[in-house]
């Protein structure tokens, strides 16, 4: 490659990089950005745990509370200085750092694999632009840790050989990842492990025990023996044996039905095995192209010349892959979000594979780009026209409609296609925070009401429909006590202010408000698991306000006060 071609390319995936900052930075505050909803969940633990002023029991609204064990709560309390500095930005830009940390070591991993340190930094574009990584990757989690401490291993292995010094570090970097998570994390791992050394062996599995099976009984038994501490310094342990231990990962194999549930129900086999196409996001076509050229019969030529043959790392990579699929395919409970570690070597075997990539998925992959990108810049602009209360920025636009125009001009130019790919996958999720910016946003005080100053030191029933999740709006009214009634149920919302409690009510856009009520403030908020019906509405009728409804925060202020109806 000439010199102008290497300049150029160092510029668009450096470029790349500084999109993919920007994405990851922007709006993190936001109780709105891409996450699932176990982060409020873990930011209550959090608080609770650190206004008792100990470190453990873990503790929540209902007591007790060892969901998962003490790592990320405790990077929590550090973060917000035992909750003294308490905010969504505080607690969530470490996980970001671990993100980060992550793709330096795919980045390093595939630049020493592929002595190119162009396909490191493409790589480590590859795994930011996934949208798993982004949903994952920012929230208040333990997903980003956890891939960091599982990753990590691996490529001590990958690129040294299975020394004692490697066992004691992979087996350190295993303890870490068990407190974030699970001790059961050992065994993926264990299996990853044992199938390299094992293929390292010559698939001869007595060999293989007798040289390495000493050093996998440790790695493993120091992981264990650190996640371990948890028991000894928690005051309660038969507590965690009871909620964490048999509760969250032992139950998660009882039941009945367990052969029914291979192919039904929410979990069957195919959901785990399909699981990293979820993940890779827009890169499940790019993924589907790797299978094809990595295990295409012409790649099982056995002689080390055959162009395009598997190189050995390439080889470790997808039994480290593989190993994950095996095991989680065990449990009753099999979620694609147990594969994320996977995104990480699937990064590496994408940057190593990307120049062979079928130039048909590679278009495809961009289309669904643009398509997104589109999407999104069109209810950028219908938002205002259906809700005149809310605006974008004209940077904000100007941004979103450049990202979409250069991905355009690279879907033109068969030569930049490829090299613009990871960019713009990049762009769109930046787009995607710029489009939920206007709703990072406090509540709008009451034209003529008490103002948002009188709700200081009170508690506001929020509804609830998962998890907690009435815990966010605490960021929105610092200050005031929050509880929660189930928004499933709008009439216990309307009990409560029946009872003359300070109330939060979900209100439909335009639908008028109650007579004889306080009105301290309201907020736009976003709707989720939208049903069908109104995605298609969005979709294809520009029906904006279907995005939102008011929620609106109100009490009982008059003798002659007329309760409003509300259906279930």
């Amino acid at each position: 490659m000439g010199m102008k071609a290497s300049i150029a390319s160092w510029a668009v995936l450096g470029g790349g990089l500084l999109i993919a900052a920007a994405a990851y930075l922007y709006d993190l505050d936001s109780i709105h950005i891409p996450k699932i909803g176990d982060e409020v969940r873990y930011v209550q633990i959090t608080r609770l745990t650190a206004a008792s002023g100990a470190l453990l029991p873990l503790r929540a609204e209902g007591g007790i509370d060892n969901t998962k064990p003490p790592l990320l709560f405790w990077q929590g309390i550090a973060s917000t200085a035992w909750g003294r500095h308490w905010g969504l930005w505080r607690l969530r830009f470490p996980i970001v750092v671990y993100t980060g940390l992550v793709a330096l070591l795919v980045g390093w991993l595939a630049a020493r694999l592929s002595a190119d340190p162009r396909t490191g930094a493409l790589a480590a574009l590859i795994y930011l632009g996934s949208f798993s990584t982004f949903q994952h990757g920012r929230p208040f989690l333990t997903n980003a840790p956890e891939t960091f401490f599982l990753f990590a291993p691996l490529v001590l292995l990958l690129l040294g050989e299975f020394t004692w010094a490697t066992v004691v570090l992979a087996g350190v970097s295993l303890g870490l990842a068990s407190l974030y998570k699970s001790f059961l994390l050992v065994v993926p791992i264990g299996a990853a492990c044992a199938a390299i050394l094992w293929q390292r062996h010559r698939w001869r599995l007595g060999t293989m025990l007798r040289a390495d099976g000493v050093k996998l009984v440790t790695m493993g038994g120091i992981g264990v023996a650190i996640f371990s501490l948890w028991f000894l310094v928690d005051p309660h342990p038969e507590r965690v044996l009871a909620q964490y231990v048999l509760g969250e990962n032992l139950g998660k194999f009882s039941g009945g039905g367990y052969l029914p549930g291979l192919i039904s129900g929410t979990y069957p086999l195919w959901r785990i095995w399909l699981g990293d196409f979820l993940n890779m996001g827009v890169y499940a076509l790019p993924l589907l192209g790797l299978l094809w050229v990595s295990f295409r019969p012409a790649r099982r030529d056995p002689r080390p010349t055959e162009e395009g043959r598997l190189a050995p790392a390439e080889r470790e990579l997808w039994l480290y892959v593989l190993a994950f699929l095996i095991v989680y395919s065990v449990p009753r409970q099999r979620q694609e979000n147990y594969l994320l570690p996977t995104v990480a070597a699937l990064s590496v075997l994408l940057a190593l594979r990307w120049q062979q990539l079928p130039m048909v998925l590679v278009r495809g992959a961009l289309v669904l780009v643009i398509i997104g990108q589109g999407l999104l810049l069109r209810i950028m602009l219908g938002i205002p026209k259906a809700i005149p209360a809310v605006g974008y920025a004209s940077w904000k636009v100007v941004t979103a409609a450049s990202l979409l125009g250069a991905a355009l001009v690279a879907l033109t130019r068969a030569g930049r296609t490829r090299l613009f790919l990871p960019v713009a996958a990049v762009g769109a999720l930046l787009t995607l925070g710029i489009g939920l910016s206007p709703f990072n946003r406090p509540f709008d005080p009451a034209v003529g009401g008490p103002g948002l100053g009188a709700l200081a030191g009170r508690t506001i029933w929020f509804p609830s429909t998962f998890n907690r999740r009435y815990e966010r709006y605490r960021f929105l009214l610092p200050g005031s006590e929050i509880a929660s009634y189930d928004g499933r149920r709008p009439s216990e919302g309307m009990r409560a202010l029946a009872e003359g409690k300070l109330t939060a009510i979900a209100y439909e856009l335009g639908e008028p408000l109650p007579e004889g009520h306080r009105i301290y403030g309201e907020l736009l908020d976003l709707r989720t698991r939208l049903p069908a019906a109104d995605i298609r509405a969005i979709v294809l009728e520009s029906r904006f306000d279907k995005l939102f409804y008011r929620l609106v925060v109100l009490e009982r202020s008059t003798a002659s006060w007329m309760l409003p109806a509300r259906r279930e």
